[in-house]
């Protein structure tokens, strides 16, 4: 799915201080909605737990084009809602 392609389905998901659960969340995430469409994405918003859950983010967002991540902590002015293998945090 491209930077510009338009999506069926967006799941948000708030993320605070559960690294362990991200990666199978993810998994079920996508096994889901690949069932519905081809055309979703996944949107984490992290909230500046201490667990390593953004560094676990980073490397969803970095395998998996449909996997957006984002910081709660960061001002939605310095937000660029990164796509396709992105992440943004201050």
């Amino acid at each position: 799915m491209g930077s510009q392609d338009a999506v069926d389905v967006s799941v948000v998901v708030a993320v605070y201080k559960c690294a362990p659960c991200l990666r199978p969340l993810h998994q079920r995430l996508r096994a889901s909605l690949s069932s519905l469409t081809d055309r979703f994405e996944m949107v984490f918003v992290e909230d500046a737990g201490a667990d390593g859950s953004w560094e676990v983010l980073t490397e969803l967002a970095r395998a998996d084009p449909a996997v957006r991540a984002t910081s709660a902590s960061t001002p939605p002015s310095r937000r660029d809602w990164p796509r396709a293998g992105g992440a943004s945090r201050s």
